[in-house]
């Protein structure tokens, strides 16, 4: 081999060396990026996955709430309809005694 062959294979491969490390540098600087972005992102998730479970808690306690008040309402109308019940029974227990009765 020439001493130019030599030179040429020493240049190419000093071209190829130079380039992985820049290229190296590049996908370091890119890795950096995207962790950046990434923990930005995850940062928002984490936000949202807070905003909507509290979101959730406020549904869940409304709901019980509500069902509080259905119930209430529903033991309210049964002592209602109970009482009308006794009154109709007691009505028609009078009934069936003045019908019995002759005039």
């Amino acid at each position: 081999m020439t001493d130019a062959q030599i030179i040429a294979i020493g240049i190419t491969v000093l071209a190829v060396l130079a380039g992985t490390l820049f290229n190296n540098a590049r996908i370091s600087d890119l890795n950096g990026t995207v962790n950046a972005r990434l923990g930005s992102v995850e940062g928002r998730i984490s936000s949202l996955e807070t905003r909507f479970e509290n979101r959730f808690n406020s549904i869940e306690s409304r709901l019980g709430s509500m069902e509080n008040r259905a119930e209430n309402r529903y033991s309210s109308i049964d002592r209602k309809l109970d009482e009308i019940l006794r009154i109709v029974g007691h009505h028609e227990t009078r009934i069936s005694v003045l019908e019995q009765h002759p005039r």
